[in-house]
């Protein structure tokens, strides 16, 4: 067998413009025999760099590689994967750099309510956006951009708006998902000012629609479904039981 497994599936990491910061991703062969790796970044190559790209582990080893994520020139949302194959199969990290200037007045949280991370195919997107000022604080006018992206580099929804903001603000906001097909996403926002830009992100799935088991409700249902065979067949076997005492009444 040559099984492995990654410390994580998603990656999330907020950056500033012109800034260079280290992480690792730990890799343990959970094969039976010594396995070689290979490491790639797709879409946000420019980003996101490993040194070592080609890794050998023995049976049970794990090692923790390196990487170093580079900002890119603009502010933003960028979304990606690392993609880690031993050429019989693979694993895949999801990966959102979030992208802020240096300097920024204000500070940007984006949630999503837990009953909502996971839509059925045409359920729409409710968040909660809430907007903190730093430092003096005065009415400004602030521009909201809105995204929604996958993480093999489409854009499948953009919003802006624009609105007045002094001290802080909380306010919901929902987003028309009609046309994503199943899959992963993240949405995104962008706060620009005219000192700076805040960025804040967070994940959702889309699911098509039917009904969707878990391991508790299969386990159930063949329970119920095997008390129901043996129901059938103790009701089959009384009948039987009849029928031939009847006929064996009748004989005498």
């Amino acid at each position: 067998k040559r099984i492995f497994n990654l410390d994580y599936n998603m990656y999330d990491q907020t950056i500033s413009l012109r800034q260079v910061k280290f992480d690792r991703l730990q890799l343990t062969n959970n094969g039976e025999s010594a396995d070689e790796y290979n490491i790639e970044v797709k879409i946000i190559d420019n980003i996101i760099s490993f040194e070592e790209k080609k890794i050998k582990l023995e049976p049970g080893e794990s090692k923790a590689v390196e990487f170093k994520i580079s900002s890119p020139k603009e502010p933003g949302i960028y979304t990606g994967k690392i993609i880690v194959s031993n050429g019989v199969s693979e694993r895949e990290v999801l990966v959102t750099i979030n992208v802020k200037t240096e300097k920024s007045l204000f500070d940007i949280t984006l949630t999503i309510p837990e009953s909502l991370k996971i839509l059925l195919t045409g359920q729409n997107l409710i968040s909660k956006i809430d907007l903190i000022q730093m430092g003096i604080k005065e009415n400004i006018d602030v521009t909201l951009n809105y995204a929604i992206k996958d993480f093999e580099g489409q854009t499948h929804l953009t919003e802006s708006e624009t609105i007045a903001v002094l001290d802080q603000k909380s306010f919901e906001k929902e987003f028309f998902t009609g046309e994503l097909p199943p899959g992963q996403y993240v949405l995104g926002t962008e706060l620009i000012h005219p000192d700076g830009v805040a960025v804040a992100s967070t994940h959702f799935v889309v699911q098509e629609k039917g009904i969707k088991f878990g391991k508790n409700e299969i386990l159930l249902i063949a329970l119920i479904s095997v008390l129901i065979l043996i129901s059938l067949i103790i009701f089959l076997s009384i009948r039987k039981y009849k029928r031939v005492g009847k006929a064996l009444r009748k004989r005498r």
